[in-house]
């Protein structure tokens, strides 16, 4: 069975999450941790398959490239209303499995979820097409950082 660890700070979400993974085989909510602030004590603590990130305004490529350095790795999926074609490209260089939109059905984000903690990479289709289209630029780890903090 996978686990799953749910980071928003919204509690409604974590509630809602909590109800729609109540019935599905092969997929158990561990845990939901309502900031980033606790989230890698949390994910040491519950070593879940898979890191279901709500994207917020505090959530920058610095927190999610430190969550990629902890010792105990979780695939890491980012729930987002929306993404720009270049964030989305910064994410996936840093390693994140999935990038989901909020707007998709429950059954969706239920596929989304086994298929990353299974190994697979999961993308919405107007994401990988605009991925595929995009014109790559590459920034080393400081300039990304700096763009971080910018942001």
């Amino acid at each position: 069975m996978a686990t799953v660890l749910f980071c928003s700070d919204e509690p409604v979400l974590a509630e809602g999450l909590a109800r729609i993974l109540e019935g599905v085989h092969g997929l158990e909510l561990c845990a939901s941790c309502p900031n980033l602030e606790d989230l890698p004590a949390q994910v040491d603590r519950y070593k879940p398959d898979v890191l279901l990130l709500d994207l917020t305004a505090e959530t920058n490529f610095g927190v999610l490239a430190r969550l990629q350095e902890a010792p105990f790795k979780s695939r890491i999926v980012l729930w987002a209303h929306s993404l720009s074609t270049e964030l989305a490209l910064q994410a996936v260089s840093i390693g994140i499995r999935g990038i989901l939109r909020k707007t998709v059905p429950a059954e969706t984000l239920i596929r989304c979820l086994i298929r990353v903690a299974a190994g697979e990479l999961w993308f919405d289709k107007a994401l990988t097409d605009s991925l595929a289209t995009a014109q790559r630029y590459s920034l080393t780890w400081r300039e990304g950082q700096l763009v971080s903090l910018l942001c």
